[in-house]
Parts: C-alpha cells; sequence; structure tokens
C-alpha cells in the first residue's frame, strides 16, 4: 500500500466513521442477550474501528493555515455545542427520563450528529475561507 495523504477535507469526512462505529457498538452493548453472531460482530467493528483510527492517524496531510484554522475553529464551535447538549440531555434525564439506556441512545445518538455537523462547519467555512 502506497503512502499517500489524505487531504483535510476528506479527512474530516472519515472522523464520521469511527463515531458510527461507537454508536452502533452502544446498540449492541446495551441488548440483554448476546448471541454468538453479535459478539463476533462488535469484535469485527471494533478491529474496522482502530483500524480506520490508525490510518486517518498516520496519513492526515494539513498544509494549509487557512484550512486549519477553520478546522480548529469547527472544533471549538461543535464542542462546545455537544457540552451543552450533554449537560441538557443529563439534566433533562436525570429528572424526567427513568431509562438509561435511552439516556445512553441520546448522547451516542448526540456524538454521532455533532461529528456531521462538525463536517458541514467545516466544509462551509474551508469553502468561504473564513478563518
Amino acid at each position: 500500500m502506497d503512502n499517500r495523504k489524505i487531504n483535510i477535507r476528506l479527512w474530516t469526512g472519515l472522523r464520521i466513521i469511527p463515531v458510527i462505529f461507537l454508536f452502533i457498538n452502544y446498540h449492541f452493548s446495551v441488548q440483554p442477550r448476546h448471541s454468538p453472531v453479535s459478539v463476533s460482530f462488535l469484535f469485527i467493528m471494533a478491529v474496522l474501528m482502530i483500524t480506520v483510527l490508525l490510518l486517518l492517524r498516520r496519513n492526515r496531510e494539513i498544509v494549509d493555515e487557512s484550512a486549519k484554522k477553520a478546522l480548529d475553529r469547527a472544533d471549538a464551535l461543535s464542542y462546545r455545542t455537544f457540552f451543552i447538549y450533554s449537560v441538557a440531555v443529563v439534566l433533562v434525564g436525570s429528572t424526567f427520563i427513568n431509562n438509561m439506556k435511552l439516556i445512553g441512545y441520546l448522547i451516542a445518538g448526540g456524538m454521532v450528529v455533532i461529528v456531521i455537523i462538525r463536517a458541514v462547519i467545516f466544509y462551509i467555512l474551508d469553502s468561504r475561507g473564513m478563518m
């Protein structure tokens, strides 16, 4: 396999894959019965997630300073939004929802949504050249 670098736009989009794997892993983990198929599926998914993360870590290339600043801004906005969302889920969930699985799904689903929003914010900022 050649050692080509992944540009920052593709790298940002591919960062969604491990978070989706985490959501699916959570879904299978909270199931009351674990069949051999689900356990092997979780093992395969963990191996795929680690592989994707290692490939992304090794092959990323950040050369454009404006893209790096746009990525930093998108990270800051998405992390602040996720923090507010998580606090709201925990506070509202602990007050009104007694089902811990539902709270876990809300947090895991929120992670997926925030990573997608992060990618969209980055694409918008990078395409407009905003810093």
